[in-house]
């Protein structure tokens, strides 16, 4: 159905919903159970689970998994949320979002609530959001008006079909064992030969430690870490690492024989130092806590991130997640299946 024709009051009669109260939470659950969860054909079902919407049920504002929505919900929209379904926009405060992917627009799109009079295609729909764009701007308010095979981006879904091989079948049920949410599974070879790990999240010296001894010392994996200067000074007192300050000037040699790096004014440098470091051909796994998103084309580089507050778009560009696991979980997923003398004394 063409909703972008279609006025407020319009949408709202179909659905019978109005969009100051938003659904009835039993009506909400009988749709569901009528029409089943919202998929996104872009994502993998673990990642789908992760990501939360802020609808209006029963007056109240409330954030729901994005497979519990369901035709009729109004949902709220702000910077940073991938857009969980097509949605026809009833208000907007300078709303702009990236849906690129649909129309190879070089610029977010602007985005208003009026209805269009005539056919028009997807780029000139600005009162619609599409599932799979991102809220680069503002916020914004709508309702559901497609899900699963009936949005946009399923018309599109043929390109993201996942192809598993059978080797890495065994390593994918590992991860989830671990849970540990895969989102880009051609990545996950890649974590049998990583040389280097980079920490760009908050850690207690006795994890630092704890991590460079059993990926380090046991492993021979090269860790490194971005800290305050501080603690990257008193860390290098204990353990003699070397420590280097992060700016425009860092070479790759800088950062090799570094394992303290000190970013100036806290500004995230995790995507930088993968740049820099996978020229010299270097297997990366870039660790990261959310507060810069990261997506790497490179085959040669895998991004995880940790915690359980992450936005949607940066859950949706790193390779791993863990909402709630130790970074202690990398010297499982890191294993290289050669028992360790050390290991062995320990258990004992």
């Amino acid at each position: 159905m063409e909703w972008y024709k279609k006025t407020q009051a319009e949408v709202e009669d179909f659905f019978l919903v109005k969009s100051s109260q938003g659904l009835d939470e039993k009506e909400a659950l009988r749709r569901l159970a009528s029409l089943g969860k919202n998929s996104d054909p872009e994502l993998r079902p673990e990642i789908v689970n992760l990501l939360k919407a802020e609808v209006v049920r029963n007056g109240e504002k409330q954030k729901v998994s994005v497979q519990n929505l369901v035709n009729g919900d109004v949902v709220l929209i702000e910077k940073g949320n991938r857009v969980p379904s097509d949605i026809r926009l009833i208000e907007v405060d300078k709303l702009c979002i990236d849906q690129s992917f649909f129309t190879n627009e070089g610029l977010p799109a602007q985005k208003n609530t009026l209805p269009l009079l005539q056919a028009t295609e997807l780029r000139k729909q600005r009162c619609m959001a599409f599932m799979g764009s991102f809220v680069t701007e503002g916020s914004g308010r709508g309702i559901v008006v497609a899900r699963n095979n009936q949005t946009e981006l399923f018309r599109d879904s043929s390109i993201f079909r996942q192809r598993i091989k059978r080797s890495l079948k065994k390593e994918i049920t590992h991860l989830n064992d671990l849970k540990v949410a895969i989102n880009h599974s051609d990545k996950v070879g890649t974590l049998a030969s990583i040389d280097t790990v980079i920490f760009e999240i908050s850690l207690s010296n006795e994890m630092i430690l704890s991590l460079i001894r059993h990926l380090q010392m046991i492993h021979k994996i090269d860790t490194k870490f971005i800290l305050e200067e501080k603690q990257a000074q008193h860390l290098s007192e204990i353990l003699g690492g070397v420590v280097v300050a992060l700016n425009d000037k860092t070479t790759a040699e800088d950062c090799q024989k570094a394992q303290f790096l000190v970013a100036q004014n806290n500004k995230p440098w995790l995507a930088r130092l993968g740049i820099i470091l996978t020229e010299k051909e270097k297997n990366l796994l870039l660790v990261g806590d959310g507060r810069e998103t990261i997506f790497s084309h490179d085959k040669h580089v895998v991004t995880m991130m940790f915690g359980t507050d992450l936005s949607d778009q940066v859950i949706c560009d790193a390779d791993l997640i863990s909402m709630k696991e130790s970074p202690l979980i990398l010297k499982s997923i890191l294993y290289n299946k050669i028992k360790h003398k050390a290991l062995d004394k320990i258990k004992k």
